[in-house]
């Protein structure tokens, strides 16, 4: 009777071992994903978490671009809220700015939104991309939280 009681722990301490070990390595997936697309139903509202690098916003421009319902959107909010830090040099954001150049031709009428937290990094890149982008069809401004961004988006779709 010992045995089957102590056999009987052993399975019960091994699956609550394994839940947590699966909690865990979800966890650590979630920790590593930095960007996040959200498409919404008149636009996209990215969500940049944790640290970024340059060649993470060029493929998220990429990602972007290439999706289904890219030539219909009418706003891109890029919310930085969740970002920690961004390591980027100009060249980065320089070719970031010549994808979105090409993306404005295949769709002109976007309003780009940008929600800028604290972080210095972050809201130098912002600026010297919102710089850059002067020249765009795209209107971009920057925001500082979200409900704002949403509400200048929001005026386009009344």
């Amino acid at each position: 009777m010992t045995v089957m009681v102590y056999h009987l722990y052993s399975q019960c301490f091994l699956l609550v071992l394994h839940s947590i070990l699966q909690l865990i390595i979800v966890d650590l997936w979630l920790l590593t994903m930095t960007i996040k697309h959200n498409w919404e139903k008149h636009g996209l509202h990215t969500q940049y978490m944790g640290n970024l690098t340059g060649k993470e916003l060029l493929q998220a421009a990429l990602d972007t671009s290439g999706h289904p319902q890219f030539d219909e959107l009418l706003y891109i909010i890029g919310d930085w809220s969740g970002s920690l830090e961004t390591t980027t040099d100009r060249a980065d954001v320089e070719e970031l700015v010549a994808y979105i150049r090409a993306m404005a031709v295949t769709n002109p009428r976007i309003k780009n939104a940008s929600v800028m937290n604290e972080k210095e990094s972050n809201q130098a890149l912002v600026s010297f991309y919102a710089l850059l982008a002067e020249e765009l069809t795209w209107d971009v401004r920057s925001f500082h939280t979200l409900e704002e961004a949403r509400i200048w988006v929001g005026e386009e779709l009344s």
